[in-house]
């Protein structure tokens, strides 16, 4: 009697110890996929830049707009971004915090300009281009290239456009970007249309490490707050691509 007591004992650690360890596995697969969205959600924030962004970005189960307001692209748009058909063999990295709906719709709207944003990236050294303003297509595309210091968050503020949109590189130095949704931030300054420009506060934002390699694109649906310090003041050599909607 008192033997078989001892068996069913031990069967019934065996099953204990077999269903502790079923759970914490679960558990850990829980959190790893929490944090490959949380990677993908926040952008660069949390994640280094790499090559395999733009075919990875196709697993809408992963993928998000990577703006304030998370929304999965659709399974269309996914894939016409990895594609990388309006990408001009050009050799940067596309920031996670790219709205790809937003992408899609300006490129379709204005190829031509997106087109020509790549080739000068893809046919210059950016890096050595001097300070100036770069003429690409009129006032259609053009871009200047500018240096400073880094600023303390207090300092910065947060801008919108309404007639062109913003692609911006680092060149060299790093620095932090805030981006925040345009919906429901306060203005602060009207809409300046000869310098297409407004601040605003909004009610919620991320920011975002900007280093050499890696470009971010903001619409109008977003505002920005850039050269920021990221964690010291530095020098920074910016590109920023005005490309009119």
């Amino acid at each position: 009697m008192n033997r078989n007591k001892t068996i069913v004992r031990i069967f019934t650690s065996v099953a204990l110890v077999a269903a502790v360890t079923f759970s914490l596995s679960v558990v850990g697969q829980s959190i790893s996929t929490k944090e490959i969205l949380a990677n993908n959600t926040n952008g660069i924030a949390k994640n280094k830049a790499t090559n395999n962004q733009l075919t990875s970005v196709i697993n809408t189960e992963k993928n998000n707009n990577m703006t304030e307001k998370a929304q999965k692209p659709s399974e269309t748009v996914a894939e016409w971004f990895a594609e990388k058909s309006w990408f001009k063999g050009c050799k940067l990295t596309p920031s996670n915090t790219i709205n790809l709906e937003e992408l899609k719709k300006h490129y379709a709207t204005n190829k031509a300009y997106w087109e020509k944003v790549f080739e000068f990236i893809s046919k210059n050294d950016l890096v050595n281009l001097p300070v100036a303003k770069y003429t690409i297509d009129g006032d259609n595309v053009f871009a200047p290239v500018s240096e400073y210091q880094t600023k303390l968050p207090a300092d910065g503020k947060w801008e919108a456009h309404k007639k062109y949109l913003d692609i911006q590189i680092v060149l060299s130095g790093k620095e932090q970007m805030g981006i925040a949704p345009i919906k429901g931030a306060t203005v602060v300054v009207p809409y300046n249309e000869t310098k297409d420009v407004m601040f605003v506060e909004p009610t919620s934002f991320n920011d975002y490490h900007a280093q050499p390699g890696t470009f971010f694109i903001f619409f109008p649906t977003e505002a920005h707050r850039p050269n920021m310090m990221d964690g010291e003041q530095v020098k920074v050599k910016k590109i920023v691509f005005k490309v009119k909607m």
